[in-house]
């Protein structure tokens, strides 16, 4: 029984796109919705119409999200996933500099040239010295 249920939905699926990455994120945000909906349940009645809110938005998200699914409709859900993962790479390349910056400011001060405004990372614990801007040569003096 289980092998016909398989292979039925197999043959349903041909030619369907299936899930991909911005569906996996769509249905987490609605997870995420649902479980934020839930503990605004036990808070005062006060709290009711924005419980309502984030519930349509959830179901509204889950639908969307199998709509693209069960589409058949190939390209044009591969663009919007292509679209969608541009956007997190981008995010994902945004936090690996901030995480990256964190951790040179940690040993290094970062200065910005008057000049040119070139970022230059000079060592902590140094004293006053003149920095020197490897891109135009200019000299200012700085705490380090």
């Amino acid at each position: 029984m289980w092998q016909k249920m398989k292979t039925g939905f197999y043959r349903f699926m041909q030619g369907r796109y299936g899930f991909d990455s911005y569906s996996s994120f769509l249905v987490l945000i609605a997870l995420v919705l649902v479980l934020v909906n839930l503990i605004l349940g036990f808070m005062p009645l006060a709290l009711l119409p924005i419980s309502l809110i984030i519930s349509l938005v959830a179901w509204a998200l889950l639908i969307y999200s199998y709509v693209r699914v069960f589409s058949k409709n190939y390209e044009k859900r591969k663009k919007q996933n292509d679209r969608f993962l541009q956007k997190m790479e981008k995010l994902r390349e945004s936090i690996r500099r901030k995480k990256a910056i964190s951790r040179i400011k940690k040993t290094h001060h970062i200065y910005i040239c008057p000049g040119c405004r070139q970022k230059i990372k000079i060592p902590k614990g140094k004293g006053n010295i003149v920095v020197t801007c490897p891109k135009c040569r200019m000299e200012f003096t700085k705490k380090s």
